[in-house]
């Protein structure tokens, strides 16, 4: 069972890579590369950052929680 400070790192680590990749994406939008290979790697890293966060979040005990 992790702890809060446990928690809130491994959350924190998550959402600041999820940030990332969400940014990427948002930049490739404005760049009008919405398309092909870089869009696609893009996108799936965005995928899986959201599916990674949420395995932290879901992993928490409704009691244990901050």
């Amino acid at each position: 069972m992790l702890t809060n400070e446990d928690f809130r790192f491994k959350a924190h680590h998550y959402l600041l890579d999820l940030e990332a990749t969400n940014n990427h994406l948002m930049l490739l939008v404005v760049a009008g590369e919405v398309t092909g290979k870089i869009w696609d790697d893009a996108l799936s890293n965005q995928k899986c950052s959201y599916a990674a966060w949420l395995d932290v979040v879901d992993s928490k005990e409704p009691s244990d929680a901050p």
